[in-house]
């Protein structure tokens, strides 16, 4: 299971209900939360520390600028606008440091991790469902790592 996945299912069992389960499928639920928690913390761990290097010195000073632009045209203001070569300079910045970023990343996230725990019937996962007010993408999410 690629690592992406685990994290995003950690991230989202950890708000889970589990009030309208039988006890050994909630048993199931928190062991397959234990299994993923290191995993999980190890990509959030990982995810920051290669944002915070992958900035360079110009990153908080374009970072400022834009945030002042964007608060002068909510505000309706033209003192912090930005001119449209410095918006143009602005965009290319943040562009390159997303594809440098996603770059890293990508090998963090699609690094597959073995998981070895318990999966829940449908029943029991219909129950997880009902126990909780999931969007359907968190439901497929869960389907695919608990299932």
């Amino acid at each position: 299971m690629k690592t992406i996945i685990i994290a995003k299912a950690y991230t989202e069992l950890k708000n889970a209900k589990l009030s309208k389960m039988e006890d050994a499928d909630k048993f199931k639920v928190i062991e397959a939360m234990r299994e993923m928690r290191p995993v999980s913390e190890k990509y959030e761990a990982d995810e920051k520390e290669t944002l915070e290097k992958l900035k360079d010195e110009k990153y908080d000073e374009m970072t400022k600028r834009a945030q002042k632009h964007n608060l002068a045209v909510d505000q309706k203001k033209t003192d912090g606008l930005m001119t449209p070569k410095e918006m143009d300079e602005a965009g290319a910045y943040f562009k390159e440091w997303e594809k440098q970023t996603s770059s890293f990343l990508n090998g963090i996230q699609e690094k597959e991790v073995k998981m070895k725990f318990n999966k829940l019937t449908k029943e029991a996962f219909s129950k997880l469902i009902d126990s909780n007010d999931m969007k359907l993408e968190t439901i497929m999410l869960l389907d695919e790592v608990l299932m």
